[in-house]
């Protein structure tokens, strides 16, 4: 991916393998020598100490040899780094560095090129709070968005929870990763993610909307009307700001509990019925109970009706009428 001016690199090998070759014609005649003192000393031509003179130069001729064969080999070595190669088949993503431009040595390596391996796959990171954390488990199924395509919903799974904590301004909360598919390289990275965990769902339930679970006729009091426990079904929705580190996380939690719904009977006059309810998204909510059958015209707000108890109106706020009918999903 990048190459370094191999000018100084190059001239360093040609030294190197000269000095080697020096190095082999210097071993070559202080074996010859050795071996014609070891000749002269075993007729009494020569005194033990030459024949040791001779010994010592043929050792140090063969350890010279051997430097200069490290000495080249470094060379190259340095050569072969001029070559900049990537280490996996992959994009390169961002370029830190231009044609000319100086790159200094130093204890921390600078970054020249970003590459990614395969954008088919991809990670995304997300925040989940401490009091969500517990939900979370490997393999579960998520859903996320991005603002490029707000209205595609993109499916992933929990690959990886981390133990390390992130505390930004005394708020607690742990990383998660999730894997994706991204065969259509319609997801980009760096991409502010919008991610929902789900941590329990439900198919073909009669669901209602949740307004309908915290309507009651002006004048009636909480558990009046239905002379029994009143409750309201419970959602947990927990959600984090969202930034390219760290996307938004919201956390469906199942806590069923009694409630009541005001139907329209007959006569089209409100009527109480009591329901027991399961999983809510915050929009709607299930209901367990066969008190309620589809179709069935739900109470989720009356209109003309000017709150009290010291509560403050809104005149911006629109009015709700009746007749949000419960369905299946």
């Amino acid at each position: 991916v990048a190459q370094l001016d191999p000018t100084f690199l190059k001239a360093q090998v040609a030294q190197a393998e000269a000095d080697l070759d020096k190095a082999k014609a210097s071993a070559t005649l202080a074996k010859s020598q050795y071996d014609r003192a070891i000749s002269l000393f075993e007729r009494d031509m020569i005194a033990a100490a030459d024949r040791d003179n001779a010994a010592a130069s043929n050792e140090q001729a063969k350890a010279d040899l051997k430097s200069s064969q490290a000495n080249l080999d470094r060379v190259k070595t340095n050569l072969a780094y001029a070559t900049i190669t990537s280490p996996i088949d992959g994009v390169i993503i961002s370029r830190n560095v231009d044609v000319g431009q100086t790159v200094a040595a130093s204890l921390q390596a600078p970054t020249l090129f970003t590459i990614a391996q395969d954008l088919t796959k991809m990670q995304v990171k997300t925040s989940i709070d401490e009091a969500d954390i517990g939900k979370i488990q490997e393999g579960q199924t998520a859903q996320f968005t991005v603002d490029a395509y707000p209205d595609q919903k993109f499916e992933a799974t929990v690959k990886q929870i981390r133990l390390a904590p992130d505390v930004v301004q005394n708020v607690v909360s742990y990383s998660v990763i999730l894997e994706v598919s991204n065969p259509d390289m319609l997801l980009k990275p760096g991409m502010t993610a919008n991610v929902t965990v789900i941590i329990q769902q439900e198919q073909d339930v009669l669901k209602v909307p949740s307004t309908a679970l915290r309507f009651r006729p002006s004048g009636i009091k909480k558990g009046q009307s239905s002379g029994g426990t009143t409750g309201y079904g419970q959602n947990n929705n927990h959600s984090n700001g969202a930034n390219a580190a760290s996307p938004d996380s919201t956390v469906h939690s199942r806590r069923p509990n009694q409630s009541h719904i005001w139907i329209l009977d007959a006569q089209g006059k409100p009527k109480p019925v009591p329901v027991e309810v399961g999983i809510s998204d915050g929009t709607t909510t299930q209901v367990t109970s066969d008190n309620l059958k589809e179709g069935d015209a739900v109470i989720t707000g009356q209109e003309g009706v000017v709150q009290t108890n010291n509560q403050q109106v809104n005149p911006f706020m629109p009015r709700f009428g009746g007749g949000g009918p419960g369905g299946r999903r």
